[in-house]
């Protein structure tokens, strides 16, 4: 084990604790040889981010207000709610809100209101059931007295994955209804 670097008779229990010892010892000579040479090392760079952009959406915001509609919303202010789609940013989400909490409210002399941002990477690539069923979810979160604040996941009455399938099969009924006129 000398050539690990662990005095003789000591044992390594694990793979993994080998390889983060081989990994430091690795490091430690390129730093002392660089040190010996004077040469100064270079870190690694890291890869230029894409900048996150927004763009007002008109059509999401029409979209909303035809969900809004059609599976008995009435708590939620379409006027209120302003829609974007944003590209370049890193999340695993398709789609978030963002609530306008009292203190800002108060501070701006504004009304409530919520952002509902789409991530347009991964939200485009989706079908138009997915997209409603991810719109709807994003609408749950508007609690009924449309304060600012936001419905978390985990309560009585919050946002699940039931709720959302129960107010998308509203909208499913109604569109199945209207194409067959």
């Amino acid at each position: 084990m000398q050539k690990y670097g662990l005095p003789e008779g000591e044992k390594i229990y694990s793979t993994r604790l080998l390889i983060l010892c081989r990994r430091s010892i690795k490091a430690w000579k390129r730093q002392s040889l660089a040190k010996r040479s004077g040469l100064k090392l270079m870190k690694k760079s890291k890869k230029a981010r894409k900048s996150l952009e927004w763009s007002k959406s008109t059509r999401l915001q029409k979209r909303i207000k035809h969900l809004i509609s059609v599976c008995d919303l009435p708590h939620i202010r379409g006027t209120r709610i302003f829609c974007y789609e944003s590209t370049g940013a890193k999340t695993r989400a398709y789609a978030r809100i963002w609530g306008l909490n009292r203190i800002w409210q108060t501070t701006l002399d504004v009304e409530p209101g919520y952002i509902l941002e789409v991530i347009s990477e991964k939200f485009n690539k989706l079908s138009d059931r997915d997209r409603d069923h991810v719109l709807i979810h994003e609408l749950l979160h508007i609690p009924k007295n449309f304060s600012g604040a936001l419905v978390p996941h985990k309560r009585k009455g919050g946002v699940n994955e039931r709720r959302v399938r129960e107010l998308y099969g509203m909208l499913a009924s109604y569109e199945s209804n209207r194409s067959s006129r």
